[in-house]
């Protein structure tokens, strides 16, 4: 699976993810985080809590966290994968 956006079953509450593709907040692309909360109901597009964990820039200026479409998050095994590591 490469994008979380292509196999909603990957993405859950728990999984560790990479944000990317982001332009209106693209501070944001290539942070870490957990996704923290299952997606709003009823939203449109639906969004995901997600409690960013790195880098220590955007966790200290996103404490709460973020709200992240399934399109702009990689679950990380994938992104590992991308990313030949």
């Amino acid at each position: 699976m490469a994008q979380a956006g292509g196999a909603c079953e990957q993405l859950q509450v728990g999984a560790a993810v990479v944000l990317t593709g982001l332009v209106a907040t693209p501070q944001l692309n290539g942070a870490q985080g957990e996704v923290s909360s299952p997606a709003v109901p009823g939203a449109d597009p639906p969004r995901w809590h997600v409690r960013l964990l790195a880098p220590p820039s955007v966790v200290a200026e996103f404490p709460e966290g973020v709200r992240a479409k399934a399109e702009n998050m990689v679950v990380r095994e994938a992104w590992a994968v991308r990313r030949g590591q």
